[in-house]
């Protein structure tokens, strides 16, 4: 029996930089078409240059692009990075004409179109980067503040998928729920539907994995996550008791000119500094792994809920919520501890070559550290946002 379905297209626009980027978001497309396409009867349509315009001839590329491919699209996705782009007739870069023309578009009538843009913060050395182009970057992004929309920052093309699948499953619910009431959509199925291969072939994960596993796995790493946040919590104390005990004998020692007592000190300082540093080091790609894999495991799980396990019993959503919020609410307070012992770090004297090189290793650690911390904080509380709205429902 033929089903009708509902094609929402979406256009992303970007340079060149970001090419990782639009692989990942065409991954996603396909994820969430083969989970929601089924039992709400929508699909998601990419629309790319590469896959929807061909060669042509015009005032230059960019225009051959804009007749083409129009602006027949229902969602703009616009990615930048570090590079802007080259120059239009018409704009400074063939994505921010495309926004233009999609910002106007919405401007005429704001239900036509959605709008998301994302920015990679990239950690890069500064050598690298076309200061000129980074620049236009900046530029465009603080003008998207003024226009009044709310843009997303992300520093990995893996947070990237996270923070777009979430987004993009909550357009799909949107459009959903405004057409329901106009029958746009297939009626559910009365019984729950067990999870296919299909729904469920998560990249990276058991192509049989079903929503409950999903659940234990993301309660099961974000536990991870916290644990390992509580043990450089317990470093980083252990740390600051040792600096704040030896820190004012080695201001006696300098003053009384006992220049040995001094360099012992400093050593002792600098080996606690650089066990901590290496510490660190052996830690951040613990959490890193835990807490992505877990935020994607309850992400993953809850666009499943929607579509297969709808019931009045939400007790597993209620502990997937509150894993993801202990997760929450232990990385503010420790980025702030973090931060304040990198500037007590960071004040310390010059007094040795070992010494300097341990401050500096220490420094690196705290803010690699804290740029994860931050990246988990962003999609922790995405995650608990459709977390919330599920246990609203």
């Amino acid at each position: 029996m033929a089903k009708l379905v509902t094609v929402l297209r979406v256009f992303v626009a970007s340079p060149s930089d970001v090419s990782d980027e639009r692989a990942a978001l065409e991954n996603v497309v396909r994820e969430l078409n083969s989970t929601w396409g089924e039992s709400f009867g929508v699909k998601l349509e990419l629309v790319k240059w590469e896959t929807h315009a061909y060669p042509g001839v015009a005032s230059d590329a960019q225009e051959v692009i804009n007749t083409q491919i129009g602006d027949d699209y229902d969602i703009f996705v616009g990615i930048l990075s570090t590079r802007f782009g080259s120059p239009t007739t018409r704009a400074l870069s063939g994505t921010a004409e495309e926004f233009n023309r999609a910002y106007y578009r919405f401007q005429q009538n704001p239900t036509s179109l959605r709008v998301m843009f994302y920015f990679k913060d990239s950690v890069g050395r500064f050598s690298d980067l076309d200061l000129n182009q980074y620049g236009l970057v900046k530029e465009f992004q603080k003008s998207l503040g003024e226009k009044g929309l709310l843009y997303w920052t992300f520093t990995s093309t893996e947070e990237f998928v996270n923070f777009v699948r979430l987004h993009l499953t909550r357009q799909l619910q949107d459009w959903a729920a405004k057409q329901w009431g106009q029958e746009l959509r297939p009626t559910p199925p009365e019984q729950p539907q067990q999870p296919t291969q299909e729904s469920t072939a998560l990249e990276g994960l058991d192509s049989d994995i079903g929503y409950l596993d999903l659940v234990e796995l993301g309660i099961e790493n974000l536990g991870d996550s916290t644990a390992s946040i509580e043990r450089m919590l317990e470093e980083l104390n252990s740390l600051t008791d040792k600096t704040e005990e030896n820190t004012p004998k080695l201001t006696e020692a300098g003053q009384s000119g006992d220049l040995k007592k001094a360099k012992n000190i400093t050593n002792f300082i600098a080996d606690r500094l650089e066990q901590y540093a290496k510490r660190m080091d052996t830690e951040l790609p613990i959490f890193s792994t835990s807490y992505s894999t877990g935020i994607e495991a309850i992400v993953r799980a809850a666009i499943l809920w929607r579509t297969d396990f709808q019931s009045d019993d939400k007790s597993s959503i209620e502990t997937a919520h509150s894993q993801v919020k202990d997760l929450v609410n232990v990385i503010a307070p420790t980025r702030e501890q973090m931060n304040a012992m990198r500037m007590t770090v960071a004040g310390l004297p010059r007094i040795t070559s070992a010494f300097n090189t341990a401050k500096k290793h220490t420094i690196e650690a705290l803010m690699a550290f804290d740029r994860e911390l931050e990246a988990a904080h962003n999609l922790a509380i995405e995650a608990e946002r459709e977390l919330r709205r599920i246990l609203d429902e």
